[in-house]
């Protein structure tokens, strides 16, 4: 199938460490389904080196984004993430995505960064199995599945579990009408 994110704008974040098929994978999938794709960096620099030594550049630095010009955020693993979480840009833009209901997608490690951001506390998400204590601790419900949403969060174990990860973010923002934090249906 292609072209089911036609006219979306997706978010990859980048940094240091990243791994680099959870950059590629991702990048590539979106492309073929039509989404307009950029890399958002930390600001300390604007080329990033993955774990296998491949070189990436940012778009553009997270201070600099703008909610509304983004559909959906992705956070690939990697030591890249525990890098994100020192980035008071980064962690302010995934705190400020959640308030405003934006789609986030984390894999592997990548869930890090959304600790950091205080958005994990009562959803059930996965990770990598290096940080599921991290996870808890912070308030979440670790599930040991392959791919959770919980509301606006789409989270995935590992590299792995890409293709139904990436299956999951068309699913949560290929739909119509955008993802309302917070309201129930009964409400």
């Amino acid at each position: 199938m292609a072209n089911r994110l036609v006219g979306k704008k997706i978010a990859i974040l980048i940094e240091e460490g990243y791994d680099e098929q959870e950059i590629t994978v991702p990048l590539t999938f979106f492309k073929e389904e039509g989404a307009i794709v950029r890399f958002i960096g930390s600001g300390r620099q604007s080329v990033f080196t993955s774990i296998d030594k491949v070189s990436l550049s940012a778009d553009l630095s997270a201070k600099d984004v703008q909610l509304a010009d983004f559909d959906a955020f992705i956070i690939p693993g990697g030591y890249a993430s525990e890098k994100m979480r020192l980035s008071d840009s980064m962690v302010k833009l995934m705190a400020e995505a959640d308030d405003h209901g934006k789609f986030i997608g984390a894999i592997g490690r990548g869930p890090q960064l959304l600790i950091s951001a205080n958005v994990v506390k009562d959803r059930m998400l996965t990770c990598s199995t290096g940080i599921v204590i991290d996870l808890k601790n912070a308030g979440a419900y670790y599930v040991d599945d392959p791919v959770v949403r919980d509301g606006n969060i789409v989270t995935s174990g590992s590299k792995d579990d890409l293709p139904d990860f990436l299956e999951a973010i068309v699913d949560a923002v290929g739909i119509a009408t955008p993802y309302v934090k917070n309201v129930w249906a009964g409400a």
